[in-house]
């Protein structure tokens, strides 16, 4: 059980809820938040954004997006604390309107697997050709250039989620 009054600032950090990158969860990525705990010590949270724990007991459920939006929206109102853009990317939800907003974590899978495909692509037609020194070089060049025509993309298409989100209270 989560005791909402209890979720806090964390100083030390550039954003107070933020998601989980760490583990292998792409498919029920963790909302992390700060903790205060009883006796003051800050420890740090996790919450399925999803809203289960066992993607294959329980596929989906009716009104998780209404859930997911009444949980953010009362820590939004909460003075002072800062979200990291992913939360509302993975979450698929307008931090500016609450509305469902699926288009930005759908793009990010399509860059990766468009990524995934010029690598393939390029291996296939070089790699009988030249050093495998050659190939990791171009395999390497290939992915930063991906990772920067996604990010200038990503920037122009939705500048208001490549910062820190903050609200004021009562908005």
């Amino acid at each position: 059980m989560i005791a909402w009054e209890h979720v806090v600032r964390n100083p030390e950090r550039a954003y107070d809820i933020g998601t989980s990158s760490m583990r292998y969860r792409a498919l029920n990525p963790r909302m992390t938040f700060w903790y205060r705990m009883p006796e003051g010590s800050l420890v740090e949270r996790s919450l399925p954004l999803q809203l289960r724990e066992d993607v294959l007991r329980c596929l989906r459920f009716r009104n998780a997006h209404a859930v997911r939006v009444a949980m953010l929206q009362h820590l939004a109102r909460r003075e002072g604390l800062r979200f990291h853009p992913d939360v509302f990317v993975e979450a698929g939800i307008d931090p500016e309107t609450w509305q469902a907003m699926k288009t930005p974590r759908r793009i990010l899978w399509l860059a990766a697997a468009a990524t995934l495909a010029c690598l393939l692509g390029f291996a296939a037609l070089v790699s009988q050709s030249v050093s495998p020194g050659f190939l990791a070089l171009g395999a390497v060049a290939l992915l930063v250039l991906a990772f920067g025509i996604t990010s200038k993309g990503w920037q122009a298409a939705y500048p208001r989620l490549s910062e820190i989100i903050t609200f004021r209270p009562g908005s």
